[in-house]
C-alpha cells in the first residue's frame, strides 16, 4: 500500500455493468503530472516568443509546410526525369514562381478592377441607403435627422484600396522570405528518401507521413472547390471573379470558418451588383452546396483518420494560433496542432495528454 500511495498513481479504469474492465487502462504518474505541468509553463512560454518572432517564424514555418509539398516534385525532376540537382532545384522553383506571379497578377488585377469601379458600388450602397431611410420614415421611424446616405459617402473605400495595395506588398516581401528560407530546405534535402528512411525516427516518419497526407489532401479538395465556385460565379458574371475564388482556396484551408467565411465572402459585391434577389441566392447557395459536399462527405473520406484529432481540438487550436500569428496561424493550426500531438506522444506522461486531442478518453465511471 505504501508503495502506491508513493508512487502516486491514479488508476483510471473503464467497468462494464457487471465489474468487468474494459480492458483499458490509463496511469498517470507523479513524474507525469510534472512533465504536464513544465509543459504547459513551456508552452505559455514558446507562444509568448512565437508572437514576439511572428516576422521572422511565420516565413520559416510557411517555408517547412511548402518544403513538404515542394520535395515531391523536386524528387520527381531527379530519379524520374533524371535532372541534376542543381538543375531540379531550378525547375522546381521555376514551378513556384509562374504559380505566385499568377497570383499576384490575380490580386493586382482585382485590385485595380475594385478602384476602377468603386465609385459604382458607393453609389448603389447610397441608393440603398435612401431607399432604407425612405422605408423608415414611412413607417413612422424618427430618422429625418439623420442621413444613411451621408454615412456611406463618409466610408473611406479610397482608404481601404490602399490598404490592400499595402497588404500585396507586404505580402511579396514576407513571400521573398520564404522563397530564401525555402532554398536552403530544398538545396539541404537528401533527394535519395528510400536510403533515409531506415535512419530517420519513427516519430520523424509518423510527422512526414500525416502531414503530406493533410497538405496533399487539402490541395486537391481546395483546388477543386475553387475550380467548381469559379465556374458558378463565372456563368452569374460576379465582379471580382478571381479574387473570390482564389480566397475560397486559401480560406478552405482553416476549418470549419474558412469554407463557411468563402461562402459568404462575395455577399457584399453581389448585393450592390445585381438588381433581382434571385442571383444574390445562387451566388451563396450553389457554392454553398459545393464547400458542404467537399468539405463534409469527400475530403473526410480522403482524410481519412491520418491525423485523429477532435474537432474541440481543432476549434482550440485555431484560436490559440489565430491569436498568436493572425491568418496564418489559423491556416497552420491543424497541421501543428497533429505535430504537437506525435511529440506529445513519445513524451514519458504525454499519451493521455495525446488521447485526450484525439478525443480517444474512456468516462471512468461507466
Amino acid at each position: 500500500m505504501s508503495d502506491v500511495s508513493k508512487s502516486s498513481q491514479t488508476n483510471l479504469e473503464s467497468s462494464t455493468a457487471n465489474g468487468k474492465t474494459s480492458g483499458k487502462t490509463y496511469w498517470i504518474t507523479e513524474e507525469g503530472v510534472q512533465t504536464i505541468s513544465l509543459a504547459v509553463l513551456a508552452a505559455i512560454g514558446i507562444a509568448f516568443a512565437l508572437s514576439i518572432t511572428k516576422s521572422i517564424m511565420i516565413p520559416f514555418v510557411l517555408s517547412l509546410f511548402l518544403y513538404f509539398i515542394l520535395s515531391p516534385l523536386r524528387t520527381f525532376f531527379v530519379l524520374r526525369m533524371k535532372f541534376p540537382t542543381w538543375l531540379a532545384l531550378i525547375a522546381t522553383f521555376a514551378a513556384v514562381a509562374l504559380v505566385l506571379t499568377l497570383i499576384f497578377f490575380v490580386l493586382f488585377s482585382a485590385i485595380q478592377e475594385f478602384a476602377g469601379g468603386y465609385r459604382v458600388y458607393v453609389a448603389k450602397a447610397v441608393y440603398f441607403a435612401d431607399s432604407i431611410q425612405d422605408w423608415a420614415v414611412t413607417k413612422g421611424i424618427p430618422i429625418e435627422n439623420y442621413s444613411l446616405a451621408d454615412s456611406v459617402k463618409n466610408l473611406p473605400f479610397g482608404q481601404l484600396v490602399k490598404g490592400a495595395g499595402s497588404t500585396v506588398l507586404s505580402l511579396i516581401s514576407t513571400t521573398l522570405l520564404v522563397f530564401i528560407f525555402l532554398v536552403f530546405l530544398l538545396s539541404g534535402a537528401s533527394v535519395h528518401q528510400k536510403t533515409k528512411e531506415v535512419s530517420r525516427s519513427d516519430m520523424g516518419k509518423e510527422i512526414d507521413r500525416q502531414i503530406r497526407k493533410y497538405l496533399s489532401v487539402k490541395l486537391l479538395t481546395s483546388t477543386v472547390t475553387a475550380c467548381l465556385v469559379f465556374i458558378i460565379l463565372s456563368f452569374l458574371k460576379i465582379d471580382l471573379l478571381f479574387v473570390f475564388c482564389f480566397m475560397v482556396f486559401v480560406l478552405n484551408f482553416i476549418p470549419t470558418v474558412g469554407s463557411l467565411f468563402a461562402t459568404l465572402l462575395p455577399l457584399p459585391v453581389a448585393f450592390f451588383q445585381y438588381d433581382s434577389a434571385m442571383p444574390i441566392i445562387l451566388v451563396i447557395a450553389l457554392p454553398g452546396i459545393v464547400q458542404f459536399i467537399i468539405g463534409n462527405i469527400i475530403e473526410p473520406k480522403l482524410m481519412g483518420h491520418s491525423l485523429n484529432l477532435h474537432p474541440v481540438t481543432i476549434l482550440l487550436s485555431l484560436m490559440f494560433w489565430s491569436l498568436i500569428w493572425g491568418v496564418v496561424g489559423a491556416l497552420l493550426a491543424v497541421p501543428i496542432m497533429a505535430i504537437l500531438k506525435i511529440a506529445i506522444q513519445k513524451v514519458e506522461g504525454g499519451e493521455y495528454v495525446a488521447r485526450l486531442m484525439s478525443g480517444d478518453i474512456e468516462d471512468p465511471t461507466v
